[in-house]
C-alpha cells in the first residue's frame, strides 16, 4: 500500500504533527460528513489544526451518502493552490471517496483521511465510487497519503451504520477469498478479517462505546481491505455498487449483507471444498448477526422495480468487479441472482 496507516486510540491529537512532518504549510480543505454525531469531532479537529499553525481552513460538507460527480466538482473548485493545498477527509466511506476524487481532480498536494466508520477500506486504495446521473461509477483517483485510524472516533456512529459498514467489511473478505485473483496472502488476510468481524460486530452494535470491539472492527477492515486490493471482488459488489444509484435509500453495506448467503451459494461449486469449509461457517455467523438485528432495526426489505431490472443487469454485467468472480456471470445468472436477492415490485 502506498498509504501510511496510523492506528490507535486518540491518534487524532497527532494530526498537526503529522501534517507538519509530511505535508508542510498550506491551506486546509476539510471534507466532512454532516450530522450531530460528528460535530464535536469536527470542532476538535479544527482546534488541533489551528493550534498547529494551520489557520486557513475551508470546510466542505455537501457530500451525500452516495456522492455525486457534481458534489465532487464543487469540492474541487475549493482547492485553489495545486500541489500545495491539503485535503483532509473526516467521515465515512462516502466522504473519503469524494475527498479522493476532489484531491485527484484538483491536483491537491496532500490527502489525509480520517475514517469515522470501520468497513469500507476506502482509505487504502485509489478508487472512488461516484454517482453520475443514475449510475454509480468507479473512478481511478488517488490513494491517500496518510490514513489515521482512531477507533475512538467510531464510538458515536449509530448502531445501524455500524452494522452496515461491518457487513461491507465482511463482504470484502468473502469476495476476495472466492476471487479468481486470490492468493495465499490475500486468503489469509481475508479469513483473519472475516473472523475478527463476526467476533466483534454484534458487541460494537450493542455497545457503541466498546472500544475493544471498535478497534477490532478497524483491524478487520484493514485486513479484508488489503485482501480486496490484492485479489479483487466479484458479482456481489458488481451489483451492490449499482443498486444505490437507482435506490439511494439502500446503503451499500446493507445491500452487501442482503446478498451474502445467496452469492456464497452461487459461487460455492466454483471454488475448492477446502475454501468452502473455511468461509461458509463465517457467512452463517454474519447472516445470524443480520437476523438478530433485523426486527429491532426494522431493516428495509430490498425491493427493486421490475422496470429497472434490464438496466440493472446491463450495468452490473459491465462492472469491473465481475471480472474476478470465480463463476462466469452472464445475463441469465445475473437475473437469477437479482431475483433471489431482491423482491421485484411490478
Amino acid at each position: 500500500m502506498s498509504t501510511q496507516v496510523i492506528f490507535g486510540q486518540n491518534r487524532l491529537n497527532e494530526v498537526g504533527q503529522i501534517l507538519a512532518e509530511r505535508a508542510g504549510p498550506g491551506s486546509v480543505i476539510l471534507v466532512t460528513d454532516r450530522g450531530p454525531w460528528l460535530d464535536s469531532y469536527v470542532a476538535r479537529l479544527k482546534k488541533i489544526l489551528k493550534d498547529a499553525g494551520y489557520s486557513r481552513i475551508k470546510e466542505f460538507n455537501r457530500i451525500s451518502s452516495n456522492p455525486t460527480l457534481g458534489e465532487c466538482l464543487a469540492g474541487r473548485d475549493m482547492v485553489r493552490q495545486k500541489g500545495k493545498d491539503i485535503v483532509i477527509a473526516l467521515g465515512g466511506g462516502s466522504v473519503i471517496d469524494a475527498a479522493k476524487h476532489i484531491s485527484w481532480a484538483a491536483e491537491a498536494g496532500f490527502l489525509m483521511v480520517i475514517p469515522t466508520t470501520a468497513g469500507t477500506a476506502s482509505y487504502i486504495n485509489n478508487w472512488s465510487v461516484i454517482t453520475e446521473g443514475k449510475e454509480k461509477k468507479s473512478f481511478q483517483t488517488m490513494a491517500p497519503s496518510v490514513a489515521l485510524l482512531d477507533p475512538v472516533l467510531t464510538i458515536t456512529v449509530p448502531p445501524h451504520l455500524t452494522l452496515y459498514t461491518g457487513l461491507d467489511c465482511f463482504s470484502h473478505g468473502m469476495e476476495a477469498y472466492f476471487s479468481s485473483g486470490s492468493n495465499l496472502s490475500s486468503d489469509r488476510q481475508a479469513i483473519l478479517g472475516c473472523e475478527l468481524l463476526v467476533e466483534n460486530l454484534k458487541d460494537a452494535v450493542d455497545d457503541g462505546e466498546n472500544i475493544v470491539a471498535r478497534g477490532n472492527l478497524f483491524k478487520a477492515d484493514l485486513l479484508t481491505g488489503a485482501a480486496m486490493n490484492k485479489a479483487g471482488l466479484g458479482v456481489l459488489h458488481a451489483i451492490a455498487n449499482i443498486i444505490p444509484g437507482f435506490y439511494p435509500v439502500y446503503p451499500h453495506g446493507y445491500i452487501c449483507g442482503l446478498m451474502l448467503e445467496e452469492v456464497a451459494c452461487f459461487n460455492r461449486d466454483w471454488v475448492t471444498e477446502e475454501k468452502c469449509d473455511v468461509i461458509l461457517p463465517l457467512v452463517e455467523k454474519a447472516s445470524s448477526i443480520i437476523a438478530h438485528f433485523s426486527s429491532s432495526m426494522e431493516l428495509p426489505l430490498g425491493v427493486i422495480r421490475a422496470q429497472d431490472l434490464k438496466k440493472l443487469k446491463y450495468l452490473a454485467l459491465g462492472n469491473i468487479n465481475i471480472t474476478t468472480n470465480p463463476r462466469p456471470v452472464h445475463e441469465g445468472e445475473m437475473e437469477y441472482l437479482l431475483n433471489r436477492c431482491f423482491q421485484l415490485e411490478k
